[in-house]
């Protein structure tokens, strides 16, 4: 009996071991089949993740040539635009400030894009002052790409002819001081001319917008024609000083000494390679916004172009003063607001100021060095602009010398002056006295810019 119930129990116990070995196989099936899901899942997620990434890869490739193209049919768009303005006399009037023109389709398939341009005006009037510089704004577009570039247009065509003159003033001229004015090109005055003794003049001509009177003991020697009631010729546009203002390094007025209650340029040399005041500037251009404080110059040698703002009423050049622009034809003073110009001919000596003007860099008559003995003449040499009123000339024995030419809107004859006319002004003009027949890209300008 003992042997039958342990035979049976045997059987009991493999049949139940049986069991349990099929139900781990088919556990062991169910885990491989999840392992096997969860492998083929993730390699679907994989495989779609790097479809996507390949799709972004794309678009972004993509978005970045189509910004790429854009930006170039923006550089297009201002080529375009000064085609347009220097092939058409009367732009002025066919274009309007801010106005975008009709974009015009370029390229073809996968490339294309369109071009435009618009055209701004400081006071939101092209064609209110032929003179004025405008802001020429090319947009460029491709795809859903959008770019955009400005630079600044300034006239390039001939010289104003006010240029022609040794001195061109703006309003009327009346002198009754004892004045002995030399002029070899002549003064032309847009308004009236009032000469009373015993103020004498040598002029080529006298030529006015206006009436000229004079008395009997008034003198035009050698002068060879008054020319009354002459066409009004145009003066420099109210923002003349914008490109000046654009390109030059400011001065602070109070980086200049104090000497006499005024601000004083004395015993120094100012040119490209030199600011005793502050930074360089490469053309030498250099502005000073006064602040209604006095400034002078006296006793020293410029190769620079100053931009003077807001000067006293007692700012002035007097002394002895050397003074060239250091680039061709630019002019040497430009004044928004009133100054007066009555320097000497008596030459300008180092060793009398104590200061060394043609150091290394800085050479005169092809010479440089380090000593204080050499001699300069005392001559302002290049265009002068006085946008208020101009006092010119020396109250002393002495004469005021400017080789090149004098503009402004008021003039207050002080006393004797000689001014020798340098024709190249008119024939090379500098930026702001020109004419706008043709018009050029302001070198330095281009931006790109939102749109």
């Amino acid at each position: 009996m003992a042997w039958g119930i342990d035979l049976v129990t045997k059987s009991q116990t493999s049949k139940t071991d049986f069991r349990l070995a099929i139900a781990r196989r088919r556990a062991r099936g169910g885990f491989l089949y999840l392992a096997v899901l969860v492998v083929a899942l993730m390699v679907a997620v994989s495989s779609m993740s790097a479809i996507s990434i390949m799709q972004s890869n794309e678009r972004s490739v993509t978005d970045g040539l189509s910004a790429m193209r854009a930006q170039t049919l923006a550089d297009s768009a201002i080529a375009l635009g000064l085609s347009r303005i220097n092939n058409d006399p009367g732009w002025r009037s066919t274009f309007l400030h801010g106005v975008q023109s009709s974009p015009i389709t370029i390229g073809s398939g996968g490339t294309v894009g369109t071009i435009s341009f618009r055209l701004e005006d400081s006071d939101g009037n092209l064609a209110n002052d032929s003179l004025q510089a405008v802001n020429l704004i090319g947009v460029g577009r491709s795809g859903s790409a959008a770019a955009a570039c400005s630079v600044q247009l300034e006239p390039a065509g001939s010289g104003l002819p006010i240029l022609d003159y040794s001195v061109a003033v703006g309003s009327s001229l009346s002198s009754t001081t004892s004045v002995h004015w030399v002029q070899d090109a002549g003064i032309y005055v847009r308004g009236n001319v009032a000469i009373s003794s015993p103020a004498c003049f040598l002029s080529d001509q006298i030529v006015a917008n206006g009436w000229i009177s004079h008395d009997l003991g008034a003198y035009f020697l050698n002068t060879y024609g008054l020319s009354d009631y002459q066409s009004a010729l145009r003066f420099p546009a109210a923002n003349w000083s914008d490109y000046y203002s654009h390109v030059a390094t400011s001065i602070s007025i109070d980086d200049i000494p104090i000497s006499g209650g005024a601000h004083r340029i004395q015993n120094v040399a100012i040119h490209p390679g030199n600011n005793p005041f502050g930074q360089t500037n490469a053309l030498g251009v250099y502005k000073i916004d006064c602040g209604g404080a006095n400034l002078q110059i006296t006793g020293a040698r410029l190769s620079a172009t100053l931009l003077i703002t807001n000067p006293g009423t007692n700012s002035s050049i007097y002394g002895s003063v050397f003074w060239q622009p250091a680039v061709d034809r630019f002019p040497i003073l430009l004044v928004q607001g009133d100054i007066t110009i009555a320097h000497g001919d008596l030459p300008l000596h180092e060793s009398t100021i104590g200061q060394n003007l043609n150091p290394s860099g800085f050479a005169y008559r092809g010479v440089e060095d380090s000593d204080t003995s050499d001699v300069y003449p005392s001559r302002l040499s290049g265009l002068i602009y006085v946008d208020g009123t101009l006092k010119l000339g020396s109250q002393t024995t002495v004469r005021t010398e400017i080789e090149g030419c004098v503009v402004c809107q008021t003039l207050s004859p002080l006393g004797n002056t000689k001014v020798m006319h340098i024709p190249e002004i008119i024939e090379s003009p500098p930026p702001g006295f020109r004419s706008d027949d043709k018009m050029r890209i302001v070198t330095g300008t281009y931006r790109r810019q939102s749109l």
